[in-house]
């Protein structure tokens, strides 16, 4: 049976500092931190075999640092970012209608996100450039605390991705962005294309 669901998502804040700007000897570096809330339809408030979740159920905390350094012709960067999912306690929530009344998950920790990516991009020419990046995340186990069953968790997921894109200028306010993903685990897809058309405008 299909299920589909219209409603909110969690919603994220973010802040970005900038150090070091570029230029210099040193890399251009890009602190980001966000919290993002459970505003969405949380996993654990819905009849799973008759509804979908819109978000995580938890508040999650990120820091990252992204950096960026010209090597002419060349343009290296590459990252890192950590999140943390808060402990969401005081749950009755049942995965389905089978387990008796006096079971249930009443809490679950979530697993942390590692994550780093690296690459270069290189400008072909003034309207063309070509980038090569590579991005890796590792989630570490999710508990889950039951009452009247044995605690449970989650294994950790690795995810690995492979990315070539492309970017070409149309016109000195529009340009168009191409990248294919290649996933290199098994809990990746296979590929992925996204494009993005960019453009600015003058109020």
């Amino acid at each position: 049976r299909a299920k589909d669901v219209t409603d909110f998502g969690d919603v994220s804040f973010g802040f970005q500092y900038q150090p070091i700007k570029s230029g210099g000897t040193l890399p251009s570096i890009i602190l980001t931190g966000n919290l993002t809330c459970p505003t969405g339809r949380s996993p654990y408030k819905i009849d799973p075999e008759m509804e979908v979740s819109t978000g995580n159920g938890v508040y999650s905390l990120g820091f990252g640092c992204n950096m960026s350094k010209s090597i002419d012709p060349l343009v290296a960067f590459g990252g890192f970012n950590v999140e943390h999912g808060i402990e969401r306690t005081h749950l009755n929530f049942k995965p389905n209608k089978s387990y008796p009344e006096n079971v249930y998950i009443a809490g679950v920790e979530p697993g942390d996100i590692f994550s780093f990516s690296m690459g270069i991009g290189y400008s072909l020419s003034y309207k063309t450039n070509l980038t090569l990046s590579y991005q890796y995340s590792y989630q570490t186990k999710t508990y889950y605390d039951w009452v009247g069953d044995d605690d449970v968790n989650s294994e950790g997921a690795i995810s690995s991705v492979f990315s070539v894109g492309t970017g070409w200028t149309l016109t000195p306010k529009t340009a168009i962005n191409v990248r294919l993903g290649i996933g290199l685990t098994n809990n990746d897809p296979d590929f992925s294309l996204q494009v993005r058309l960019p453009f600015s405008y003058e109020l």
